[in-house]
């Protein structure tokens, strides 16, 4: 069962998300209903109780579980909701694993063109991320690689269907 805080382990969650869609039989299983279940049932609590930072980690573990469930455009709004939570939380390195969980999710809906763009807009604000140093001094890191993600995350959510065809 997915972890509900965001801590880490020795492979990211996309990157099982990858494998588990690569896997034949992506569905529903009594497994991913009972998962599913508890974050819907959490979600609630935490937005009650006002805890956004979980409400965020909520929301990505629950397009991680729709992904894998094969509920793409779901996962998207998910991730997307995800994002949204997290920029306004000013948790940028929390930003990270949820625009590559929304590239992983466009690109299961057959949206290549935007999941590669979020790719290069997520390692750009990956990098960013990274303090600079300059004359023994660190420095934060640049806000506008973030926000372009952030922009584009927002605006691929309100985008109409595959802008590619499937392979």
């Amino acid at each position: 069962m997915l972890a509900m805080s965001s801590s880490m382990s020795t492979t990211s969650r996309p990157a099982r998300l990858s494998r588990a869609r690569a896997t034949p039989g992506r569905q529903r299983t009594p497994d991913s209903d009972t998962a599913s279940g508890l974050y819907d049932d959490a979600i609630d609590v935490f937005r009650k109780i006002g805890d956004r930072r979980c409400t965020a980690s909520t929301y990505k573990n629950l397009g991680v579980i729709a992904g894998v469930r094969g509920e793409d455009e779901r996962a998207t709004a998910l991730f997307v909701d995800a994002v949204r939570v997290r920029y306004e939380l000013g948790d940028y390195v929390g930003l990270a694993e949820c625009f590559e969980g929304l590239a992983e999710s466009l690109a299961a809906e057959g949206r290549s063109a935007d999941a590669t763009r979020m790719r290069a807009a997520a390692g750009q604000s990956a990098r960013s991320m990274v303090p600079a140093q300059r004359d023994g001094r660190t420095h934060p890191p640049s806000r506008s690689s973030i926000d372009e993600a952030v922009r584009f995350a927002l605006a691929v959510s309100r985008s109409p269907g595959p802008t590619t065809a499937h392979t």
